[in-house]
């Protein structure tokens, strides 16, 4: 399905570039100069977010545009909203230790309403495909049957997420200089699917087996996301699939060549 969606999106921008470059090369009043802008999404450095984009245009109030991110594997970012989502001590106590990266690539048009090419406000149909790398360690204490001693342990469960989302950015540029720009990232909610695995593969013994069952349990109560787990002698798989939301917001400080 991802595949087949991103090959559909492929296809009708090409589609477009080649009308649009058609509608440019019949009309006498469409020449800009410097038609590309490479843009850094600077509201992202505080969480270690790295966002570029490169926007190019196709029409004299229409674009295309693509951009990559990339965030380095660290804390769960913004931990007080999600501790206020997750409300529950028991789940947190798993979600705060989570370290968690990521890397998107997001293609998109731009329809602006501005006079001059790259100014105003715009909408921005999208798409996002994204990898979201995840290690958790799950604490488990449980009874030793030789020694008939409670111990504690930890097991890293590791693997991560894929998700695919669409929706439409509201925003708006303004040109700062000769070459630069300011573009303002206003709201861009999205909606898509969610699937993805973590696992670890250790021998487990029975009483092992039930306390990470016990753990693991209590982690399916996550919101947002639907989580399932399985554990034998060999090691344990957290699954993950169902519904992925969010919203893309940011100011991008822009260079036009």
């Amino acid at each position: 399905m991802y595949k087949l969606t991103l090959l559909f999106f492929t296809a009708l921008l090409m589609q477009t570039s080649i009308v649009s470059a058609q509608d440019i090369t019949s009309s006498d009043n469409y020449d800009p100069p410097r038609p590309n802008i490479v843009k850094w999404n600077v509201a992202g450095i505080p969480i270690g977010n790295f966002s570029f984009q490169y926007e190019r245009p196709i029409t004299s109030n229409m674009t295309v545009a693509a951009g990559v991110r990339f965030m380095p594997k660290g804390d769960l970012p913004f931990q007080s909203i999600f501790e206020n989502i997750i409300d529950n001590d028991e789940i947190w106590s798993h979600v705060s230790q989570l370290q968690t990266g990521n890397v998107a690539f997001t293609p998109e048009f731009r329809f602006y309403f501005g006079r001059n090419l790259f100014e105003g406000f715009y909408v921005a149909p999208f798409v996002r495909i994204a990898r979201y790398s995840a290690d958790v360690p799950i604490h488990i204490e449980y009874r030793d049957a030789q020694s008939d001693f409670y111990l504690e342990e930890t097991v890293d469960m590791t693997g991560g997420i894929s998700t695919f989302t669409g929706g439409v950015l509201f925003g708006a540029q303004w040109k700062l200089a000769d070459q630069w720009y300011l573009d303002w990232w206003i709201l861009g909610p999205q909606y898509g699917t969610s699937k993805g695995d973590l696992s670890t593969l250790r021998d487990l013994s029975e009483q092992e087996q039930d306390a990470l069952r016990e753990q693991l349990s209590v982690l399916e109560d996550v919101p947002l996301i639907d989580l399932s787990s399985e554990v034998n002698s060999e090691g344990a798989t957290i699954h993950a699939k169902g519904p992925w939301t969010g919203l893309r917001t940011g100011l991008a400080v822009g260079y036009r060549f």
